[in-house]
């Protein structure tokens, strides 16, 4: 049976062994479908590897100077998505994990190997090998379009905290603060990047409102305005939601308004409200005190701090207010990017 999409591509083989009768059958018996090289010893078959790419790699185990296992190893150092394959007349179970273990080897096969059996390891490992390599640039090709996106909903974003001065620049001010607070907290770089989209997508709602809501102070609202108008957090995910990106950070924005008391929608209570949200909480109620909304003045940074301190436990999570405190009076300069 052909595997028309394995002999297309026709795959690079290395085989290695130090006796030619063995390398002449290997060839024998994979030469038809791939394009087979061979060496004799481990420093022969390194120096190959110098000069071309190598999809797969048989070696025998037991060689002169240089160990099947160890040339593997050595080929994983080098290029560690190639598949190593290591034919051994091992007997000893112990000896043959610590050749796998140091040769990061795919799999290994006992001599005298069967042709088929060898021939349909090979095609089974090539196979997981190219889905390795799909899967690979199907990623990269996900995050292009993934931060093309952002980019578009950043300008976007930009375009509509530019109708108040009371959000413009918002999500700019949210992503530095979060991002400060968030490596002071030990997040690794996923999590910090869920920051980034939070921030720049959280008020992505102002595309619901009008000038005149966005303008005016809630007083100046009227009733049914004032009960039409939803939180930012929830309209942005309702237009985000069914988009294949994004899928940890959009489903985070729905807990932006979720007090940690339990007195939320949702009735979730400390911890059991994402962390990521509750960073963003406490942040994003900051950017809005020193900034001031509409009918309500700025206040200075202490006294903003002072404010959701007031709200710790209730609306915030005190912890994430406290790492807040201690990150702003080591960084007085912290507030200096707010318009």
């Amino acid at each position: 049976m052909k595997y028309n999409t394995l002999v297309a591509k026709k795959y690079n083989i290395l085989v290695v062994d130090d006796e030619p009768d063995n390398l002449l059958l290997l060839e024998r018996v994979l030469r038809r479908d791939y394009n087979l090289f061979t060496a004799n010893s481990g420093a022969e078959a390194l120096e190959i590897l110098e000069t071309m790419d190598v999809d797969m790699i048989i070696s025998d185990q037991r060689m002169p100077n240089m160990t099947g296992a160890e040339l593997l190893g050595k080929a994983y150092e080098r290029t560690p998505d190639q598949v190593r394959i290591l034919l051994t007349a091992y007997s000893d179970v112990k000896d043959i994990v610590a050749a796998i273990n140091a040769g990061h080897i795919y799999q290994y096969l006992s001599k005298p190997w069967d042709p088929d059996d060898l021939k349909l390891t090979v095609r089974r490992s090539l196979e997981s090998y190219q889905l390795t390599l799909d899967n690979r640039t199907l990623m990269a090709r996900y995050r292009n379009d993934e931060a093309e996106l952002l980019g578009l909903f950043q300008r976007l974003v930009t375009r509509l905290e530019a109708r108040s001065p009371y959000t413009r620049d918002h999500a700019q001010r949210v992503q530095h603060y979060a991002n400060m607070l968030g490596r002071d907290l030990g997040f690794f770089d996923e999590e910090l990047s869920q920051l980034d989209v939070m921030a720049h997508l959280h008020r992505l709602g102002l595309l619901v409102e009008s000038d005149a809501q966005i303008a005016s102070a809630l007083e100046q609202i009227d009733p049914n305005q004032r009960q039409a108008r939803s939180p930012h957090a929830a309209v942005t995910e309702e237009l985000l939601v069914g988009l294949p990106f994004f899928v940890r950070a959009i489903p985070l924005l729905g807990w932006l308004a979720e007090p940690v008391d339990g007195s939320g929608v949702r009735g979730q209570v400390g911890t059991e409200v994402p962390l990521l949200a509750r960073v963003m909480q406490v942040v994003i109620a900051f950017d809005d005190l020193v900034v001031g909304r509409p009918g309500v003045e700025p206040l200075e940074p202490a006294l903003a701090l002072a404010a959701i301190r007031e709200q710790a436990g209730r609306a915030f999570d005190p912890m994430i207010v406290e790492h807040f405190a201690r990150l702003l009076a080591a960084n007085p300069d912290l507030v200096a990017c707010r318009s």
